[in-house]
């Protein structure tokens, strides 16, 4: 391996340990218990070295969700582009709420930064919500206008709603009626796109 190639894997792996890191302690401690110094200490490296990778606090945000609608997107490639919409939502709908079953500190992560006060999307997060936005005007037969705007702010809205419980509330509730509540959901989506 040339040394260039191994500088750019070091370089990878520490973002991703800067991220991971930052995940832990909003999990453990919230928001408000974050900062680069109690993170350069997570990692035992010196607030400088952050600093290299991230610009600020914000950046290293942006960057955890920016990485999640990234894994969303990579998952919506190829095999879902020949489905219609509605197979395409429904399976995306499934695929939301196992992801964040699956890893339940991280969706909560991710959700609490999307709901602070003056978040900014990047670039990931806005073409996912394009492509869902034109998953949904197409089977509405809607054109894009406010009534399609408040369509799917309800529409992430309960879908972060339904996925925080179903985190919440992972350990009271047995396999099958989490995988009933996220069809009856799903189906509940999907009928109401088609009427």
């Amino acid at each position: 391996m040339s040394i260039y190639k191994r500088r750019q894997r070091e370089i990878e792996e520490l973002r991703n340990t800067i991220l991971a890191h930052t995940t832990q302690i909003i999990a453990q401690d919230g928001y408000t218990g974050f900062s680069i110094r109690r993170l350069a200490l997570s990692i035992d490296y010196s607030p400088r070295t952050i600093y290299l990778y991230f610009k600020d606090k914000e950046a290293i945000l942006l960057a955890l969700v920016e990485e999640a609608y990234a894994q969303t997107l990579l998952h919506r490639e190829s095999h879902l582009l020949s489905l219609n919409p509605i197979e395409r939502v429904r399976i995306q709908l499934r695929n939301h709420f196992h992801n964040a079953l699956a890893h339940p500190e991280h969706y909560r992560v991710i959700v609490d930064i999307l709901n602070r006060d003056g978040f900014i999307p990047g670039p990931r997060q806005l073409e996912l919500e394009s492509l869902v936005r034109q998953d949904v005007a197409f089977i509405k037969a809607w054109n894009p206008d406010n009534l399609l705007d408040v369509a799917l702010h309800a529409l992430f809205a309960t879908i972060r709603g339904l996925s925080m419980h179903l985190v919440s509330h992972r350990d009271v509730y047995d396999i099958k009626q989490l995988a009933s509540m996220i069809e009856i959901y799903v189906d509940w989506i999907t009928n109401w796109l088609s009427s």
